[in-house]
């Protein structure tokens, strides 16, 4: 697997809504994207090996033709000592074509099950509290000599994670001080910038109201572009598509009550539609109003149209009464498939050398 800083690296989890908005991806669309999937938080699961299975049903489908994508186990690695090996085991099992992920400060059982199928690749992915610590470029340059690892058959991955609340020009300042710090810059295979300031849920925002949230990833990355010819090398793009990494585990929207919102994607925004408690008026109800206030409403001029993707088809079904979208989980496909294909269309747009 190679690509180049046109690419985009979207971090999505193994629930349903985010497998059925990558099988709902154009062919154009698909390929410039390799997208890092997380085995999401193991609750409610009798044991981790129905857990995984199930996580991983549908997810062959996504990547039809061979196509590889980054795993990441880390999220259930906390439940048992032996998460990572089970995990990239039955990932093999399934005939799945995966580069795993790990870190330099995970531990060194974790690491050591990645090892085992370097002959895949290996994702070193450093996170935001690896960025702030002291002697990066030093932890980085150790686990490569400790583990007799070739920077050139490896993706580095610099994910800075939830970005809310921190000032924009801090999130920049921040990427590029660790792009001076990062060793062997031009050797590693593929290498990427990841982050996100989507909000952790939509309770700062009033009911039956809307709010744009800025998408500070994609503007900080813009920066780099823009300077890229001052730069050794010029990341790829990564982002959370419309979830906070914390994401929702452990709530079940059938019994757990949440204010219906639809989360659209702009070209440096988000834009945030927010209704009310599910307990008060259904979401059947809610999310056709939500989305009729998006499409023919008085948001309709930030409506990309229904022929832009599937997304959109989907979020027009809707506001004409089209069942099938009447909950926050069944939202998470339309609006993962238009955030998708917008930013992949944002990186095509740019000059390219």
């Amino acid at each position: 697997m190679e690509f180049g800083s046109d690419h985009y690296v979207p971090i999505l989890k193994t629930k349903p809504g985010e497998k059925a908005a990558l099988r709902r991806l154009r062919p154009s669309i698909r390929s410039r994207m390799t997208p890092l999937i997380e085995v999401h938080e193991n609750k409610g699961v009798d044991t981790l090996k129905t857990f995984v299975e199930h996580a991983f049903r549908g997810l062959a489908d996504c990547f039809k033709g061979g196509r590889e994508f980054f795993l990441d186990p880390a999220a259930v690695a906390a439940s048992r000592s032996d998460a990572t090996d089970l995990v990239l085991n039955l990932a093999t099992e399934h005939g799945l074509r995966f580069v795993p992920v790990t870190s330099i400060s995970r531990s060194e059982r974790e690491v050591d099950a990645t090892i085992d199928y370097l002959e895949r690749g290996l994702c070193l992915r450093v996170t935001a509290a690896d960025v702030e610590s002291r002697d990066v470029q030093s932890k980085i340059a150790r686990f490569v000599s400790t583990h007799n690892l070739d920077p050139t058959k490896l993706h580095l991955l610099m994910d800075l994670g939830a970005l809310v609340g921190r000032p924009e020009i801090v999130i920049r300042d921040m990427a590029r001080d660790f792009l001076k710090a990062v060793p062997f810059q031009r050797d590693w295979r593929t290498f990427t910038f990841a982050g996100t300031n989507m909000v952790e849920s939509m309770g700062g925002i009033n009911a039956n109201s809307h709010e744009f949230w800025p998408r500070k990833e994609w503007t900080v990355w813009k920066t780099l572009y823009e300077d890229r010819a001052n730069m050794e090398r010029l990341p790829a793009f990564g982002d959370y598509a419309v979830q906070n990494p914390k994401g929702v585990e452990g709530v079940d929207f059938r019994i757990q009550p949440i204010a219906c919102a639809i989360r659209y994607t702009t070209e440096e925004e988000w834009l945030l539609i927010k209704g009310e408690s599910n307990r008060k008026v259904s979401g059947r109800i809610q999310f056709k109003k939500l989305a009729k206030k998006l499409v023919t409403g008085p948001l309709h001029e930030r409506f990309s149209g229904k022929d832009h993707c599937r997304g959109c088809d989907e979020a027009q079904a809707a506001a004409s009464g089209a069942p099938g979208l009447g909950s926050s989980g069944a939202w998470r496909r339309p609006s993962t498939v238009h955030h998708l294909t917008v930013v992949a269309e944002q990186l095509a747009a740019l000059t390219w050398p």
